[in-house]
This record gives structure tokens, C-alpha cells and sequence, in this order.
């Protein structure tokens, strides 16, 4: 008879490499804090917190490359949208999620960045779709943000790392957590 630990989902993970196959711990923060603290590589664990706050330093979506695959950023240059990364101007952009969520359990929290995919099902609404909301009714963009997901319960798989890759190049940072898959989310 073998025994199996009751905090390890049975999900296969493989979205980092095709030959491997992991299974992913679920965690408390503090738990998941000590392993990206004491490991040199990407820390995966899954993790259930209560949304706390949003970050509001930015917007929560950004102008991106409609190049497949992209995603990067692109800057306004001669009435054209330009990546930097791909070298190409296009005539319009997409709209891209990058929020920032402060997360919480009974053992710590941490701020957690959501992308696109992830953001989608938080927000309920494509990048696109907010981005006229704050413009055509601000107010409602602002609670919505203020308190729609406060006190929010998320099962949300999460890549912890002390290494960061910005603009191709690999650069050691403070832990920085991000969503990779989120199985729940209850309003």
C-alpha cells in the first residue's frame, strides 16, 4: 500500500516541458514563499487565497502585438502601433490583461500578476471590452476594480521565481509570482 499526500493535485503538469511531467503541490503561501526562496529554479505549486486588493499603478491591460505568440507590448509611432520585439507596425493593436492581485490565506499573502488568459476569468470580460468600459463609464471601471473581486476565493496555479526575463534579457529580482491556470473562482 502506498500513500499519497493529500496536498498534491493529481494534474499532470507539462506546460514548461513536453517530456516532463510533474505533479504540482498545493501550498500555503508561506509555504510557497520558502520554496521559490530556496530554489534557484521556477517554483509551480497551486495554491487557494481570498483576493485582497488590485493593484492600481497601472492599467490592468496593455497594447499588444497581434503578431501569434507575441504578446509583447507595442508603442503608438507614425499613427502605426509598433513592436519593438517583432519590428513590424500594424494599423490596430489588441488589448492585453496584465493585472496585479494581492492574495491571502491564513498563512501569509503575496501580489500575484495575471495575465490575459487568467485576467479573462477574473474579469469576466475581454481586455478589450474594459478598456471601453473605462472610457465610456469610468465610474463603473473604478468599482468594478475597487470591489467586484475583493474577498474573491481563488484556486489558481502559480510559477514563483527569483528570475525575471524582461526584454530577452535574464535579470535576478525579488520573487515574483505569476498565474499560470486558475480551476476556481467563486464570486
Amino acid at each position: 500500500m502506498t500513500a499519497k499526500a493529500l496536498s498534491v493535485h493529481a494534474a499532470r503538469d507539462t506546460s514548461f516541458d513536453s517530456n516532463t511531467t510533474l505533479e504540482t503541490p498545493q501550498q500555503h503561501i508561506e509555504e510557497a514563499k520558502d520554496g521559490v526562496n530556496t530554489s534557484t529554479k521556477a517554483h509551480w505549486f497551486w495554491v487557494t487565497a481570498t483576493i485582497m486588493s488590485t493593484s492600481n499603478r497601472r492599467k490592468p491591460y496593455y497594447p499588444a502585438c497581434i503578431n501569434n505568440k507575441c504578446n509583447k507590448k507595442v508603442v503608438p509611432q507614425d499613427d502605426k502601433w509598433h513592436c519593438p520585439s517583432c519590428n513590424v507596425a500594424f494599423d490596430y493593436c489588441q488589448e492585453r490583461f496584465n493585472i496585479s492581485l494581492m492574495m491571502s490565506d491564513f498563512s501569509g499573502s503575496f501580489w500575484v500578476t495575471f495575465f490575459d488568459e487568467s485576467a479573462r476569468k477574473i474579469v469576466g470580460m475581454s481586455a478589450k471590452e474594459l478598456s471601453f468600459l473605462e472610457k465610456d463609464n469610468p465610474d463603473v471601471f473604478e468599482d468594478l476594480f475597487k470591489e467586484r473581486w475583493s474577498y474573491s476565493k481563488i484556486s489558481a496555479k502559480i510559477r514563483g521565481s527569483k528570475m525575471d526575463n524582461f526584454s530577452g534579457q535574464v535579470r535576478e529580482k525579488s520573487n515574483r509570482y505569476v498565474c499560470i491556470e486558475i480551476k476556481q473562482f467563486d464570486w
